[in-house]
């Protein structure tokens, strides 16, 4: 399928979020408003757990996985981020780094990445980026822990093990890395999956209307949204859990407000965030690192 490409101000896009949070479907909705994302045979395809596509750079991912895995440190580590951050003192990184913006840039215009790691290695990253736009993906932290418990094990366990308080901890890690990197920059938006889902055209609306204006193009144009709001599927909302999060017992009081403050970033992305206020608490970091290695 061919993209009409947006004509507008050469602007990386940046979109984060924890897996399974939608960030595949709001990638997508970037590239049919017509950001670049990379060729199409350099992006990850779809699979049953996410049969739309990944919209991942395929180059992007190895070298940030490098970032992942190349410190003595795990990236759950407090020092991790500082660390990393650093990396780009290194010639040899700093120039694959600057190879991979610059092959984004060919095309001229807005364009963006999307990969969920992205969100631990921000410190390095925002050193290569000029003047971008985050779009943050928000979703209740109970249902996206109930949907990556099933993409990550095997069918025959998922009635064995619950991983719930692994996964609220792993999301709150991810968000809170995310919000110490992005909250002081005034160009982000917020946007709520079940909101894509139940109002696919005003989520577009408004989603192309932030894309446009911070590339200077003018919103509005009929065919792009409903190229946009085309890409949401609403049977793909599998995963829709009657319970708030603030009534899962497995969730902290410091995850119940994470989220609280996160929904409210969506109506005002301005709403400040103290990072003190959700401590992740003492050895967190051991714990992550012991799931991941089980898994």
């Amino acid at each position: 399928m061919t993209i009409e490409p947006a004509r507008g101000r050469m602007r990386p896009i940046i979109i984060l979020g924890v897996d399974r949070s939608g960030t595949s479907l709001v990638a997508s909705m970037v590239a049919q408003w017509g950001a670049f994302g990379g060729e199409v045979e350099s992006l990850q395809d779809g699979d049953s757990g996410n049969p739309t596509g990944y919209w991942e750079y395929g180059e992007l991912k190895p070298f940030n996985n490098e970032l992942l895995e190349g410190e003595r440190v795990s990236h759950w580590h407090p020092m991790f981020r500082m660390m990393v951050k650093e990396r780009a003192l290194e010639r040899p990184v700093r120039e694959k780094a600057e190879k991979l913006v610059q092959g984004m840039e060919t095309a001229g215009g807005p364009w963006f990445w999307k990969e969920p790691d992205l969100s631990l290695t921000l410190s390095f990253w925002k050193q290569f980026w000029t003047d971008p736009l985050y779009v943050v993906t928000v979703r209740n932290p109970h249902d996206t822990a109930v949907s990556w418990k099933k993409f990550i094990l095997p069918k025959e366990l998922h009635d064995k093990y619950s991983l719930m308080t692994a996964n609220l901890l792993r999301w709150q890690y991810y968000l809170v890395s995310i919000l110490t990197e992005v909250d002081p920059s005034p160009h982000k938006i917020f946007v709520q999956y079940e909101d894509l889902m139940s109002n696919p055209k005003e989520q577009a609306a408004k989603l192309d209307k932030f894309l446009a204006e911070g590339c200077g193009l003018e919103p509005g144009d009929e065919a792009r949204l409903d190229r946009m709001s085309g890409r949401i599927d609403t049977e793909l909302w599998r995963n829709k859990s009657p319970t708030p999060l603030n009534r899962v017992p497995q969730a902290s009081k410091e995850q119940k407000a994470l989220y609280e403050l996160l929904k409210r970033k969506v109506a005002r992305p301005a709403e400040p965030f103290v990072p003190a206020a959700f401590p992740l608490g003492a050895g967190y970091w051991e714990y992550l690192e012991l799931v991941d290695t089980i898994l």
